[in-house]
């Protein structure tokens, strides 16, 4: 008799939790609250797109090649196992999610800054342009 496993898979990351702790962060490394807005924004919409994927995994020991006398109590020991493996797959995925999002963080400070520096340079030129030399 086959059995079918249904592995909960959905991140419990609270978005509010993390809005928080990314403006914790940004606040204990600057006082510009323009780039604390700026990225923390920018954050929470791409970490809400990254954590709130599912993950489906159903598996049926239908699909496996098993003898037909294996018992019941062989089933639920492979699918225990099966579920085991799925498991530390999902958690090995929210690692990489999390990962990710960090080196997210990183890049978005380092693009403020960047753009920061780009509209400084771009008024200073045109503050250059206006000036009347004699």
């Amino acid at each position: 008799m086959a059995s079918i496993i249904e592995f909960p898979t959905k991140s419990a990351i609270n978005l509010q939790e993390l809005e928080t702790s990314i403006r914790d962060f940004l606040y204990n490394h600057t006082d510009d609250s323009e780039l604390v807005e700026n990225i923390t924004c920018k954050m929470k919409a791409y970490a809400g797109k990254c954590l709130n994927k599912d993950i489906n995994f159903i598996f049926s020991t239908d699909v496996l090649d098993l003898p037909t006398e294996t018992s019941e109590e062989q089933l639920n020991g492979i699918s225990f196992a099966i579920d085991e493996k799925i498991q530390n797959i999902i958690t090995d995925i929210h690692m990489m999610t999390n990962e990710i999002i960090a080196e997210r963080l990183k890049f978005e400070i380092r693009l403020y800054y960047i753009n920061k520096s780009m509209q400084a340079a771009i008024k200073n030129k045109n503050h250059d342009e206006n000036c009347v030399s004699f």
